[in-house]
């Protein structure tokens, strides 16, 4: 309230603004290209959600330069989990950092540890394009992997905007079945596992490794299974059920059981999906639309899973 004659006095109090800056190193040499991604940590391991979406001016995420440094400014001052990540690197790097005022120097120097293995069926025969990935053994990646936004052009001359994840975070196995992951994480336990289609996936866990630390002989031996793939046909103009489906495949043991083995969607937008790594036996495929799991399905379907084959169903909406 302020009076004729009078002076009101006005305090702002406002949060605290800082910084941090340094080099991201390699084996001590500067790592152009690496993506920096804070995460604020509030609390008793309570952290924010501070994603934006790839290409967008985000305050949290920047990418060092030709010689590695790197720069944060106006940040919150706090506590902060960095993670850095590179192409050529299979899992980010984490770090404790603290946001200060004035801004305060932290490089970085990633140590290149890896892992290095084969991947054979189980009649010993190596087997190409499965998909080896390593992960926290605890759960807690959390991680924004390495994104690029792609500007490309259709047939007609319109452009589309992909957004595509540049840091893979596996890597497929090569003719003799073997693989190398470069540049995992240290000192914490890791997952391994292994994937594809037509293989029952694989997992070897507890692996920790030390700096520099190169892990041979990670190998797996994978049972072989069967993918059904099941493509939705155009429904009658007009139809009751048009939209979008959930497909439910469920494994019918030779004892009569039954268990639900994996899901999907079929839509406008996905016509045709595949339920993989699937056990080899009899199997029903039921159909919901809209995915309400209570109503009776639109449609379901037996098909026989065989080893190393693809089962082909089509579903003909009513």
């Amino acid at each position: 309230m302020v009076s004729e004659g009078s002076v009101a006095t006005l305090d702002f109090l406002a949060p605290s603004r800082g910084g941090l800056y340094g080099a991201v190193r390699e084996g001590g040499r500067a790592l152009e290209g690496a993506r920096l991604h804070l995460v604020e940590v509030r609390g008793l391991g309570e952290e924010t959600n501070n994603w934006f979406s790839p290409g967008s001016s985000d305050p949290f995420t920047t990418v060092a330069d030709h010689e590695g440094r790197y720069r944060y400014e106006g940040l919150r001052c706090g506590n902060y989990r960095l993670q850095v990540s590179h192409p050529s690197r299979r899992m980010p790097a984490v770090f404790e950092v603290a946001i200060e005022s004035p801004a305060r120097v932290f490089d970085v120097d990633l140590d290149v540890a890896s892992l290095e293995g084969r991947v054979t069926g189980e009649d010993g025969a190596p087997l190409a394009g499965i998909e080896v990935q390593a992960r926290s053994a605890r759960n807690d990646d959390n991680e924004a992997g390495n994104w690029r936004m792609v500007l490309t052009e259709d047939e007609r001359g319109s452009p589309r905007v992909d957004y595509r994840q540049e840091a893979k975070a596996g890597d497929k196995t090569d003719a003799n079945g073997h693989y190398v992951l470069r540049g995992v994480r240290t000192g914490d336990p890791l997952a391994v596992t292994a994937n594809g289609d037509l293989v029952v996936p694989g997992f070897v866990e507890g692996i920790t490794l030390g700096p520099d630390e190169i892990r041979r002989g990670v190998d797996f031996s994978l049972k072989y299974a069967g993918t059904i793939e099941v493509t939705l046909a155009a429904g009658p103009p007009g139809g009751r059920n048009r939209g979008w489906y959930q497909v439910r495949a469920t494994r019918i043991a030779e004892d009569g059981r039954e268990q639900l083995a994996q899901m999907n969607y079929l839509g406008d937008w996905n016509r045709t999906c595949r339920l993989r790594s699937l056990e080899p036996g009899k199997y029903k495929v039921a159909f919901a639309p809209g995915g309400e799991e209570e109503r009776t399905p639109s449609d379901v379907q037996e098909v026989e899973v065989a080893a190393g084959q693809v089962a082909r169903i089509v579903f003909q909406p009513r």
